[in-house]
């Protein structure tokens, strides 16, 4: 193995947000709302745990070493927190890196990007051209037609939960906080346990990341910048003998999970469960750079192998770059359509001149980021 990506879902959280009738209502929920739990904590511990059996004898995994690792988290509270946890499981100190007999832990470092700037992990940076392809979606004749035929649904749903409006694009709302409640093991509201209203959500909430990734554009757009820079740290790793860092490593979220595996080709429209992992793994095999997926979206299974459409086994890296070529941005702030005002401060017009037939012309200064990382939602 050359180089190894991971990117995972954060643990177990609280409610991102409680429904008006729910009876578990925020008091259930000491930490607040969308934090990690300790049951999160614990599950990115044994992830952390597992990853280091996984790549015993690729990573030193007994000693931490900044030049094998790059850990970057999307900068949202509960996928930090994630990450830490993973680390903690991953690396706990050994021999001299024990700085505290009491406490066998180290930190090691996590790079994160302000959420409203980030565009591959908490993927809230603005991007008008998704927005107007995701109007179109919501608005389509097909979409439509599933909303019309769940409407007596929608209506049930409405008077259940005081929620004003239901649809598929909010359907989150309702579906979010019972999973959470289930996790803990919390009793529902009487409607929920009605014959086939748990499966109708359940089916809704698989439509609506179907629907946030409708077409190879929409995931172009959202998964893109993440496995662009998964692609260009491969491309690069092999033209080194040593790669350093040799493994890449994500926090962030289940949309994160989605839509990267969505820009891969390789995503089945189930929801990512908590701390969902997908290994994007470089191989050199008789002097052939291969690609090889893998993901893990049950609690107490082993990852599995995704296979990338049209890739014949072993899917060569050149042959992975082309066939993922359609949903990899040459310029992500161009085709979000972003004005001049929404771009990076580095990338707004650094200097204004007069073209010799009186136009202006903008130099837009270049940027360069590195950052790479593992997956939390």
């Amino acid at each position: 193995m050359t180089e190894p990506k991971g990117l995972y879902r954060h643990g177990d959280r609280s409610p991102a947000a409680i429904y008006p009738l729910d009876k578990n209502n925020a008091s259930a929920w000491p930490d607040g709302l969308g934090w990690l739990t300790n049951i999160g904590k614990q599950q990115q511990f044994e992830l952390g745990q597992f990853i280091k059996n996984k790549y015993s004898g690729f990573l030193n995994t007994s000693y931490y070493n900044h030049t094998e690792i790059l850990v970057q988290s999307s900068g949202v509270n509960r996928c930090l927190m994630s990450a830490y946890c993973h680390l903690a499981g991953l690396y706990s100190p050994q021999g001299e890196q024990i700085w505290n007999p009491n406490l066998l832990w180290q930190p090691i470092p996590v790079q994160s990007t302000p959420t409203k700037s980030d565009n591959k992990l908490a993927l809230g940076a603005p991007c008008p051209k998704y927005d107007k392809l995701l109007a179109d979606v919501f608005n389509s004749p097909e979409i439509q037609k599933e909303e019309m035929e769940n409407k007596d649904f929608y209506e049930m749903i409405e008077k259940n939960t005081g929620i004003s409006k239901e649809n598929v694009e909010d359907i989150w709302k309702v579906s979010d906080p019972l999973i959470c409640e289930q996790a803990h093991n919390m009793t529902w509201n009487d409607w929920v346990y009605q014959s086939g209203v748990w499966e109708k959500l359940q089916s809704l909430t698989s439509l609506s990341y179907a629907v946030y990734l409708y077409t190879p554009e929409m995931a172009r757009l959202k998964g893109g910048p993440l496995l662009k820079e998964i692609i260009t740290n491969m491309q690069t790793a092999t033209q080194q003998d040593n790669p350093s860092p040799k493994f890449y490593m994500y926090s962030a979220h289940d949309t994160t999970v989605a839509t990267l595996l969505s820009a891969m080709h390789v995503f089945d429209r189930h929801a990512p469960i908590y701390n969902a992992l997908v290994m994007v793994e470089l191989h050199n095999i008789q002097s052939d750079y291969v690609v090889k997926i893998f993901y893990k979206n049950e609690s107490n299974s082993d990852p599995y192998e995704l296979f990338v459409p049209g890739c014949n086994l072993p899917c060569k890296l050149v042959d992975f770059v082309s066939l993922t070529k359609d949903t990899v941005p040459v310029d992500w702030n161009q085709e979000c359509q972003l004005p001049v005002s929404q771009l990076p401060v580095s990338q707004k017009s650094a200097d204004t001149t007069k073209c010799p037939n009186g136009g202006p012309t903008i130099f837009i200064s270049t940027w360069l980021i590195l950052l790479t990382l593992w997956i939390c939602a």
